[in-house]
């Protein structure tokens, strides 16, 4: 949905979708990193080893005004580039 979407517009698209989010689940398949940052849980598939895939998710929260990837156990598991 958000690949057409400049900035501006994908910024819009989080508003939109965060005003529906108290009664209302979205799946969304992005690449967008900013829509990304809009959401509240992240879940992917990795292969960390040849053949067998791995399930992760992942929880985006502001810490000092600042969007954070924590893993599972609350550690931050990746910088998020601005």
């Amino acid at each position: 949905i958000d690949a057409a979407l400049d900035d501006h517009n994908v910024g819009g698209f989080i508003s939109l979708l965060d005003d529906f989010s108290s009664s209302t689940q979205f799946l969304i398949i992005t690449h967008n990193k900013h829509t990304v940052l809009g959401a509240q849980t992240l879940i992917g598939v990795t292969q960390e080893e040849a053949g067998i895939s791995k399930v992760v998710g992942y929880r985006v929260e502001n810490i000092k005004g600042r969007p954070v990837i924590l893993d599972s156990k609350g550690a931050e598991a990746s910088p998020v580039l601005d």
